[in-house]
């Protein structure tokens, strides 16, 4: 009696650690933007890399992946979008790279790998820069970046499986350029000649 319960015991225990084992596992990979903010001013172009990381502790590579980015179309506007070559080189069909820019407010961007998983394995290391997105200042304010991760957007790894990855929230702060000195006496010398010919006409 003593021994089948000690076994029940150590089989819950043993099934409680694999579950936090597990837990960890699948809370190593980080999805995030480089920088994670940005402070410009409105016109100034903002670049920013979509990067994975923590693949070395998971044991993984990325394979596949499809992403939407949301951000306030208000306040930027997504001019392009350049893939890294974690996934293979397109110009040798090794990956097939798609991009979407035509809903504001949503970059939706995707990669599928020919290359088997030893290769990828062979070109990724712990950290895998996905993309870079290119935006427009087009207002003053603060702009979120967010991933949206759902039935129809993941990023795929060993096998084609779906990787479990956690999100991290970018920003872009855009505000509207301070007038330099120079210009500032350029208008003001302007007024005062203005006023000066109005007083000075009959």
């Amino acid at each position: 009696m003593k021994s089948g319960r000690f076994f029940l015991l150590t089989s819950m225990a043993a099934l409680v650690l694999s579950g936090l084992v597990g837990v960890a596992s699948a809370h190593a990979l980080s999805l995030h933007f480089v920088p994670s903010t940005q402070t410009v001013d409105v016109g100034t172009p903002v670049m920013v890399e979509v990067v994975l990381s923590g693949l070395d502790a998971a044991g993984q590579v990325v394979s596949a992946f499809d992403l939407d980015v949301t951000y306030d179309p208000t306040i930027l506007l997504a001019t392009n979008v350049t893939f890294g070559l974690s996934l293979g080189d397109p110009f040798f069909f090794d990956v097939l790279e798609s991009f979407f820019l035509g809903v504001p407010g949503v970059v939706d961007f995707a990669a599928l790998s020919f290359l088997s998983d030893s290769d990828l394995a062979a070109l990724q290391g712990d950290s895998v820069t996905l993309a870079q997105l290119a935006f427009d200042t087009i207002g003053a304010g603060t702009s979120s970046l967010a991933f949206v991760l759902d039935t129809f957007n993941d990023v795929k790894g060993l096998n084609a499986e779906i990787l479990d990855v956690s999100t991290n929230l970018g920003s872009v702060t855009a505000s509207n350029p301070v007038p330099e000195p120079s210009t500032m006496l350029l208008l003001g010398s302007g007024l005062i000649g203005l006023v000066a010919w109005r007083v000075r006409k009959p």
